[in-house]
């Protein structure tokens, strides 16, 4: 049997007999049963629907235009599918799926909109799209193959509501937001999470547990954080981008084969008294990252620990207002781990940059071009096929490498003013090459055993 209500027919008969009243429209429909299907429709003003369906063939569809919409739909039974239209202007939406089939997507246009989504089961799938002012997403998702996307577009709203933290600061108990916040936790395996926001106080928050999970996180507005947490192999994309352009992006995974890919970019006639783009990584496992940062001041710290055998990790940071901005690039990069690869490229003023090695077949360069440069290298604790290669252009230099086990090689090539430069190699293959091209030049290279060459040119 397939039972289906359509709810508002005898509403629309009432209001041809009668006189026009406004519309106080509500719904609630509820089915135990085998081949459920709803469908509610309301037009008009202050609307609520709710819709509960369980075991088997599951359908239903809401659809509510104005003023007050809410929206409920619990349906647990097995091929799922709700789907939620509300357009302007108090909107809510509930969905609660469980078992198979589960598809679930809510749109909602304009004014407060919150949006909640649970899914258990396999295939699941999310689609939220929120257009205009406050958006609010919470997606949680139990199984494998889950994917989940989320939209949101929030109008301007002069850059109230706010409590964020971890980390794009702000206060007390975090979150809540008002103005473009999403929430996704999927725990399964194969499970992918799509988040798009537009507008100014962005946070984006997701949760995955299960091996090959897919983050993205696309941010543009005022204040963009994004916080990504993953266990086991998976990926995370993140990239902010906005006029203002406050850009704080944390990504913490903790298995093998985790990749992280990071891009940040800022306006660059922004004031220079605030951090532009800030990010975190920490992996634990076997591991890639990438960051790109473009803007003012840019700030960069990577992590990666334990037995991360093989990982890799690259930072390049551009600063668009050049030596305007100095207190600007910063990155530090910590690896425990053998076959690593660090590359670090810095573009203008203030640059700092860390990398500390432990492992075998290590290998960092450093490119820091023009202005204030200090570079510090340390590969050590029973290292082995060392390289590092510093060329840094101009202006305070200063570069420290300390390098501690077999074939070690350390090139350095310092243009222009304040140079200093310490080279320190124990043991096996050395060697040293270092090139300053004046002004306060010091060089100091110390070498120890077997097959020791070094060659320091200073100035013309």
């Amino acid at each position: 049997m397939k039972n289906t209500i359509l709810a508002g027919a005898s509403l629309l008969a009432f209001a041809i007999a009668a006189p026009a009243f406004a519309q106080d429209n509500q719904t609630t429909i509820t089915q135990t049963g085998v081949s459920q299907d709803a469908t509610a429709t309301q037009t008009g003003t202050n609307a609520q629907a709710t819709i509960n369906q369980s075991n088997n063939n599951n359908t239903a569809t809401v659809n509510q235009a104005g003023d007050g919409n809410v929206t409920g739909i619990t349906q647990t039974g097995v091929n799922g599918i709700a789907d939620v239209t509300q357009d302007g202007e108090d909107n809510l939406s509930t969905i609660g799926q469980g078992g198979t089939g589960n598809d679930a997507t809510t749109d909602q246009d304009g004014t407060d909109n919150i949006s909640t989504v649970n899914q258990t089961g396999t295939d699941g799938i999310a689609n939220v799209t929120q257009s205009g002012l406050q958006n609010d997403s919470t997606v949680t998702q139990s199984g494998i193959n889950n994917v989940a996307t989320v939209n949101q577009t929030a109008a301007a709203d002069n850059f109230g509501d706010r409590n964020r933290l971890s980390d794009g600061t702000d206060g007390v108990g975090g979150d809540l937001v008002r103005g473009n916040f999403s929430n996704i936790e999927q725990s399964g395996s194969d499970t992918t999470a799509d988040v798009t926001q537009n507008g100014e106080l962005n946070r984006s928050e997701i949760i995955q547990t299960g091996g090959d999970a897919e983050a993205e996180v696309s941010q543009t507005g005022i204040y963009n954080n994004s916080q990504i947490d993953q266990t086991a192999g998976a990926s995370a994309n993140v990239t902010q981008g906005g006029a203002y352009g406050d850009n704080n992006s944390i990504i913490s995974q903790t298995a093998n084969g985790a990749s992280a890919t990071v891009t940040q970019s800022a306006d660059s006639t922004a004031p220079t008294y605030f951090p532009t783009n800030a990010s975190l990584i920490v992996q634990n496992g076997d591991a890639g990252a990438v960051v790109s940062q473009t803007g003012q001041q840019n700030d960069s710290n990577i992590l990666q620990t334990a037995t991360a055998t093989g990982s890799s990790a690259s930072v390049t940071q551009t600063n668009l207002l050049g030596s305007l901005a100095a207190d600007t690039n910063a990155s530090t990069i910590s690896q425990s781990a053998s076959d690593s690869l660090i590359a670090v490229v810095q573009n203008g003023a203030g640059n700092t940059s860390g990398v500390l090695q432990a492992g075998s077949s290590n290998s960092v360069y450093v490119d820091q071009i023009g202005d204030l440069n200090q570079s510090a290298v340390t590969q050590s604790a029973g290292s082995s096929g060392n390289t590092a290669d510093v060329n840094q252009s101009g202006t305070d230099g200063f570069s420290n490498i300390l390098q501690g086990g077999t074939s070690n090689t350390a090139t350095l090539n310092q243009g222009g003013l304040g140079n200093d430069s310490f080279i320190t190699q124990a043991g096996s293959g050395n060697n040293a090459t270092v090139t300053q091209t004046s002004n306060g030049n010091l060089s100091s290279v110390n070498q120890n055993g077997i097959g020791n060459t070094a060659s320091v040119t200073q100035g013309m």
